[in-house]
Protein backbone atom coordinates (compact mmCIF):
# COMPACT_ATOMS: atom_id res chain seq x y z
CA UNK A 1 0.00 0.00 0.00
CA UNK A 2 1.30 3.45 -0.92
CA UNK A 3 1.21 6.26 1.61
CA UNK A 4 1.09 9.80 0.15
CA UNK A 5 2.74 11.34 3.19
CA UNK A 6 6.02 9.64 2.23
CA UNK A 7 6.28 11.05 -1.30
CA UNK A 8 9.54 12.98 -0.89
CA UNK A 9 10.84 11.58 2.40
CA UNK A 10 10.91 7.82 1.88
CA UNK A 11 14.66 7.69 1.26
CA UNK A 12 15.64 9.61 4.39
CA UNK A 13 14.78 7.05 7.06
CA UNK A 14 12.61 3.95 7.48
CA UNK A 15 10.74 2.16 10.25
CA UNK A 16 13.65 -0.30 10.45
CA UNK A 17 16.14 2.56 10.81
CA UNK A 18 13.99 3.91 13.63
CA UNK A 19 13.86 0.53 15.36
CA UNK A 20 17.66 0.26 15.32
CA UNK A 21 18.11 3.89 16.39
CA UNK A 22 15.94 3.55 19.51
CA UNK A 23 17.66 0.40 20.69
CA UNK A 24 20.90 2.37 20.99
CA UNK A 25 22.16 4.59 23.80
CA UNK A 26 22.04 8.31 23.00
CA UNK A 27 23.14 9.83 26.29
CA UNK A 28 19.80 11.45 27.09
CA UNK A 29 19.50 13.31 30.36
CA UNK A 30 17.77 11.54 33.22
CA UNK A 31 14.13 12.28 33.95
CA UNK A 32 15.07 14.09 37.18
CA UNK A 33 17.55 16.43 35.48
CA UNK A 34 16.53 20.06 36.25
CA UNK A 35 16.11 20.99 32.59
CA UNK A 36 14.08 17.86 31.81
CA UNK A 37 11.96 18.42 34.93
CA UNK A 38 11.25 22.03 33.96
CA UNK A 39 10.50 21.08 30.34
CA UNK A 40 7.95 18.44 31.35
CA UNK A 41 6.42 20.47 34.18
CA UNK A 42 5.97 23.50 31.92
CA UNK A 43 4.13 21.33 29.40
CA UNK A 44 1.82 19.81 31.98
CA UNK A 45 0.98 23.23 33.43
CA UNK A 46 0.04 24.41 29.96
CA UNK A 47 -1.97 21.23 29.23
CA UNK A 48 -4.02 21.59 32.41
CA UNK A 49 -5.05 25.09 31.34
CA UNK A 50 -6.81 23.62 28.31
CA UNK A 51 -7.75 20.10 29.43
CA UNK A 52 -9.75 19.63 32.62
CA UNK A 53 -7.64 17.08 34.50
CA UNK A 54 -10.73 15.92 36.42
CA UNK A 55 -12.12 14.53 33.15
CA UNK A 56 -9.16 12.15 32.85
CA UNK A 57 -8.72 9.08 35.03
CA UNK A 58 -6.87 6.75 32.66
CA UNK A 59 -4.24 7.69 30.09
CA UNK A 60 -1.86 6.08 27.61
CA UNK A 61 1.59 7.64 27.19
CA UNK A 62 2.46 6.49 23.68
CA UNK A 63 6.14 6.61 22.77
CA UNK A 64 6.90 7.13 26.44
CA UNK A 65 10.66 6.58 26.20
CA UNK A 66 12.34 6.75 29.59
CA UNK A 67 9.19 8.19 31.15
CA UNK A 68 9.65 11.91 31.79
CA UNK A 69 6.37 12.56 29.93
CA UNK A 70 4.65 10.46 32.61
CA UNK A 71 6.67 11.32 35.71
CA UNK A 72 5.31 14.87 35.97
CA UNK A 73 1.72 14.12 34.90
CA UNK A 74 -1.18 14.53 37.38
CA UNK A 75 -0.64 12.16 40.30
CA UNK A 76 -4.17 10.77 40.34
CA UNK A 77 -4.14 9.55 36.73
CA UNK A 78 -3.71 5.85 36.04
CA UNK A 79 -1.17 5.86 33.20
CA UNK A 80 0.15 3.06 31.01
CA UNK A 81 3.51 3.75 29.37
CA UNK A 82 3.89 2.30 25.88
CA UNK A 83 6.92 2.22 23.59
CA UNK A 84 8.24 0.10 20.71
CA UNK A 85 11.79 0.21 22.11
CA UNK A 86 12.74 -2.33 24.75
CA UNK A 87 15.90 -0.31 25.43
CA UNK A 88 13.90 2.80 26.27
CA UNK A 89 11.40 0.89 28.42
CA UNK A 90 14.23 -0.61 30.47
CA UNK A 91 15.13 2.91 31.57
CA UNK A 92 11.52 3.75 32.43
CA UNK A 93 10.71 3.36 36.13
CA UNK A 94 6.91 3.56 35.76
CA UNK A 95 5.10 0.48 37.09
CA UNK A 96 2.75 -0.06 34.13
CA UNK A 97 4.57 -0.51 30.83
CA UNK A 98 3.79 -2.11 27.48
CA UNK A 99 6.05 -2.95 24.55
CA UNK A 100 4.05 -2.21 21.40
CA UNK A 101 4.03 -0.65 17.94
CA UNK A 102 2.13 2.65 17.74
CA UNK A 103 0.46 1.43 14.55
CA UNK A 104 -0.90 -1.76 16.16
CA UNK A 105 -1.75 -1.07 19.78
CA UNK A 106 -2.63 -4.09 21.98
CA UNK A 107 -5.54 -2.36 23.71
CA UNK A 108 -9.30 -2.59 23.24
CA UNK A 109 -11.34 0.22 21.75
CA UNK A 110 -12.16 3.09 24.13
CA UNK A 111 -9.74 1.99 26.84
CA UNK A 112 -8.26 5.34 27.93
CA UNK A 113 -9.76 8.74 28.67
CA UNK A 114 -6.68 10.34 27.11
CA UNK A 115 -4.03 9.09 24.69
CA UNK A 116 -1.05 11.39 24.44
CA UNK A 117 2.29 11.40 22.67
CA UNK A 118 5.27 13.70 22.96
CA UNK A 119 7.31 13.79 19.72
CA UNK A 120 6.47 10.33 18.41
CA UNK A 121 4.81 10.76 15.01
CA UNK A 122 7.92 11.99 13.20
CA UNK A 123 9.53 8.66 14.11
CA UNK A 124 6.70 6.66 12.48
CA UNK A 125 6.64 5.90 8.77
CA UNK A 126 2.84 6.07 8.57
CA UNK A 127 1.68 8.61 11.19
CA UNK A 128 -1.91 8.49 9.92
CA UNK A 129 -2.12 4.84 10.97
CA UNK A 130 -0.73 5.69 14.39
CA UNK A 131 -3.23 8.50 14.85
CA UNK A 132 -6.11 6.22 13.86
CA UNK A 133 -4.91 3.76 16.52
CA UNK A 134 -4.70 6.54 19.09
CA UNK A 135 -8.28 7.51 18.33
CA UNK A 136 -9.43 3.89 18.51
CA UNK A 137 -8.11 3.22 22.02
CA UNK A 138 -9.16 6.64 23.35
CA UNK A 139 -12.57 7.22 24.87
CA UNK A 140 -12.44 10.93 24.07
CA UNK A 141 -9.16 12.90 24.03
CA UNK A 142 -5.93 12.67 22.03
CA UNK A 143 -3.01 15.03 22.71
CA UNK A 144 -0.08 15.41 20.33
CA UNK A 145 3.22 17.28 20.53
CA UNK A 146 5.34 17.30 17.37
CA UNK A 147 8.47 19.24 16.35
CA UNK A 148 7.88 22.46 14.43
CA UNK A 149 10.01 22.42 11.25
CA UNK A 150 9.73 26.21 11.00
CA UNK A 151 11.89 26.50 14.10
CA UNK A 152 15.47 26.91 12.79
CA UNK A 153 16.99 24.47 15.28
CA UNK A 154 14.40 21.78 14.55
CA UNK A 155 14.87 22.20 10.81
CA UNK A 156 18.66 22.06 11.05
CA UNK A 157 18.56 18.93 13.22
CA UNK A 158 16.27 17.20 10.71
CA UNK A 159 19.11 17.43 8.19
CA UNK A 160 21.91 16.59 10.62
CA UNK A 161 20.24 13.45 12.00
CA UNK A 162 18.38 11.43 9.35
CA UNK A 163 16.32 9.64 12.02
CA UNK A 164 14.65 13.02 12.58
CA UNK A 165 14.21 13.82 8.88
CA UNK A 166 10.45 13.18 9.00
CA UNK A 167 10.16 16.37 11.08
CA UNK A 168 10.12 18.18 7.73
CA UNK A 169 6.72 16.78 6.79
CA UNK A 170 5.15 18.55 9.82
CA UNK A 171 3.82 21.52 7.89
CA UNK A 172 1.11 23.52 9.64
CA UNK A 173 -1.53 21.69 7.57
CA UNK A 174 -0.06 18.19 7.99
CA UNK A 175 -1.08 17.33 11.54
CA UNK A 176 -4.58 18.87 11.31
CA UNK A 177 -5.05 16.94 8.09
CA UNK A 178 -4.07 13.67 9.73
CA UNK A 179 -6.40 14.41 12.65
CA UNK A 180 -9.34 15.00 10.32
CA UNK A 181 -8.61 11.76 8.43
CA UNK A 182 -8.49 9.90 11.75
CA UNK A 183 -11.88 11.24 12.86
CA UNK A 184 -10.58 13.78 15.37
CA UNK A 185 -11.44 17.45 15.74
CA UNK A 186 -9.14 20.14 17.12
CA UNK A 187 -10.18 21.43 20.55
CA UNK A 188 -7.13 23.65 20.97
CA UNK A 189 -3.76 24.07 19.29
CA UNK A 190 -0.67 26.23 19.64
CA UNK A 191 3.02 26.49 18.87
CA UNK A 192 5.47 26.97 21.70
CA UNK A 193 8.46 26.13 23.79
CA UNK A 194 12.13 26.95 23.35
CA UNK A 195 13.74 24.44 25.70
CA UNK A 196 15.09 21.16 24.35
CA UNK A 197 15.20 18.72 27.29
CA UNK A 198 18.35 16.94 26.13
CA UNK A 199 20.15 19.66 24.16
CA UNK A 200 19.60 22.99 25.93
CA UNK A 201 22.92 24.14 27.47
CA UNK A 202 22.96 24.73 31.19
CA UNK A 203 24.14 28.33 30.72
CA UNK A 204 21.23 29.17 28.41
CA UNK A 205 18.51 27.53 30.50
CA UNK A 206 17.97 30.43 33.01
CA UNK A 207 17.37 32.82 30.11
CA UNK A 208 14.98 30.57 28.19
CA UNK A 209 12.82 29.86 31.21
CA UNK A 210 11.98 33.55 31.44
CA UNK A 211 10.11 33.35 28.13
CA UNK A 212 6.43 32.30 27.83
CA UNK A 213 5.57 28.88 26.44
CA UNK A 214 3.48 30.14 23.54
CA UNK A 215 5.70 31.39 20.71
CA UNK A 216 3.75 31.54 17.43
CA UNK A 217 5.62 30.31 14.36
CA UNK A 218 9.04 29.82 15.97
CA UNK A 219 8.32 27.65 19.04
CA UNK A 220 9.97 24.24 18.92
CA UNK A 221 6.71 22.27 19.15
CA UNK A 222 3.29 22.08 17.57
CA UNK A 223 0.58 21.10 20.07
CA UNK A 224 -2.84 19.68 19.23
CA UNK A 225 -5.51 18.74 21.76
CA UNK A 226 -8.01 16.60 19.85
CA UNK A 227 -11.39 15.07 20.56
CA UNK A 228 -13.17 12.16 18.93
CA UNK A 229 -15.92 13.25 16.57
Amino acid sequence: MKHPELETLRQTTTDEDQRVYWEQEHGFRRSDHPIVRYFASQRWQMIKRHLDASEVHTALDLGCGDGFSTLYAPDDWEIVCCDASLHMLRGNTHSKKALADACALPFADNTFDLVYTWELLHHVETPRTAMIEMRRVSKRFVLIFEPNPYNPAQLAFSYVDKEHSWVRRNTFSHLPGLAKQAGLRIVWSTIGGLIFPNKTPQWLFPLLRLLPFRLPLFGISQVLLLEKT
